[in-house]
């Protein structure tokens, strides 16, 4: 059973879309939970009615906590659901029809191989706008992110591993717990609870999301090129620093990472996304 972890707030003009995309989804061993963070449109009704249309497949968090955000949105239904595998569901994209079923195949490889492991998989996206036409057949190209490299101090300096797109399994959530306050989002929260316990994090290269871009987007895709770099990097460097030093402090217990460590990858991750590809 996968439990799908869907955080919404003020979701009314995308969210039918999805929701039909996970309805659509060939395998059928899921249950999608909700939580609304206090929307003012109609969000709320929406996913009443498909509550009511599909009581057995679509639950609506009983948690009435509002005003969380994204990132604890998503650790409330994490905590509050247990389940044999999760993923998380952004409120705007739409999902492949194949999204469950390559995800949940690749997991049963790995868990065959890394037998009671923590493990995440994750795939690439293509960028659309907000109709749905292609900007980009590929997240990982647009965006300069690099889906295989994915040790712990890779993932502090660039996190690749994008919370819309991933699965994993009860094991992976149980090494996370403790954690949450050395991260910002819930993706960087598994994946690197992942990586810093030995887990083990894999790649689909194929596509399985439609990564939707719009004004409303809380993180959006980048079309990073070496002009980004050199402006984030050379024009604004007292920035540049401030903000990796704050990664740094906030990070570092988690898996007894030093600053000369952290900085060592930085370059090396800054490397190989803008000047080896």
């Amino acid at each position: 059973m996968i439990a799908i972890l869907l955080a919404t707030y003020n979701s009314e003009k995308y969210i039918v879309e999805q929701i039909d995309s996970i309805l659509s989804q060939g395998y059928k061993d899921w249950i999608l939970f909700a939580h609304d963070d206090g929307s003012t449109d109609n969000t709320v009704s929406i996913i009443d009615k498909y509550v009511s249309l599909f009581p057995e497949k679509i639950k609506f968090s009983k948690n009435k906590l509002i005003g969380l955000g994204a990132y604890k949105s998503f650790l409330s239904l994490l905590e509050e659901v247990d389940s044999d595998y999760y993923m998380f569901c952004d409120h705007d994209d739409v999902w492949l029809s194949f999204k469950l079923d390559i995800s949940m195949k690749r997991m049963w490889e790995m868990e065959s191989l890394y037998p009671l492991k923590p493990i995440v998989v994750h795939s690439d996206m293509k960028v659309v706008d907000q109709n749905l036409n292609v900007i980009s057949n590929s997240f990982w190209s647009y965006s300069k992110y690099l889906p295989n490299h994915v040790c712990f101090e890779e993932l502090v300096c660039c996190n690749c591993v994008n919370g819309c797109t991933m699965l994993f399994n009860r094991a992976a959530k149980n090494v996370s717990k403790g954690n949450e306050k050395y991260c910002l989002m819930h993706d960087t929260y598994i994946s690197q609870s992942v990586a810093s316990s030995g887990g083990i994090i894999t790649a689909i290269v194929e596509p399985t999301v439609l990564y939707r871009q719009h004004l409303e987007n809380v993180i959006g895709a980048a079309n990073r090129n070496k002009l980004f770099f050199l402006k984030r990097g050379f024009i604004q460097p007292l920035d540049s620093i401030k903000v990796n030093y704050k990664v740094w402090k906030r990070v570092k217990k988690m898996h007894n990472l030093s600053f000369f460590r952290f900085l060592y990858f930085k370059l090396k991750i800054i490397i190989l996304r803008y000047f080896k590809r």
